[in-house]
């Protein structure tokens, strides 16, 4: 587990909804670090099957891809599939997209009362 890749995550404030949020702390649960770019953004990667995060957040397989896609749509991760030499399907592999500050819209996570 990544320390620096829990925070961003609860960090983040896109306006994505709570089970969205759930996934992307589980998958930087799974991060590991990869590399530091020249500008100084860590780059995390974790490599996951879709079985664990669904059995992590209490999702249904179906309902986590959609997350996923959620999460993509937002920039927050990227995703590829891998494939085992023998042609069937391995892991998947997610790249969480930081930097830690990305603005959301206004109000956002603000308490009212």
């Amino acid at each position: 587990m990544a320390i620096a890749a829990m925070m961003w995550a609860w960090q983040v404030d896109t306006g994505i909804s709570l089970p969205t949020r759930a996934v992307l702390l589980a998958l930087a649960d799974h991060a590991e670090l990869l590399e530091d770019d020249d500008g100084g953004n860590p780059k995390y990667q974790t490599t996951v099957k879709v079985k664990t995060l669904a059995d992590q957040t209490h999702l249904r397989c179906r309902q986590l891809q959609g997350h996923l896609r959620s999460l993509k749509q937002a920039q927050l991760i990227q995703a590829s599939e891998r494939q085992r030499p023998d042609g069937g399907g391995s892991a998947n592999s997610f790249i969480l997209l930081m930097p830690i500050h990305r603005p959301g819209p206004p109000g956002a996570g603000n308490c009212t009362h």
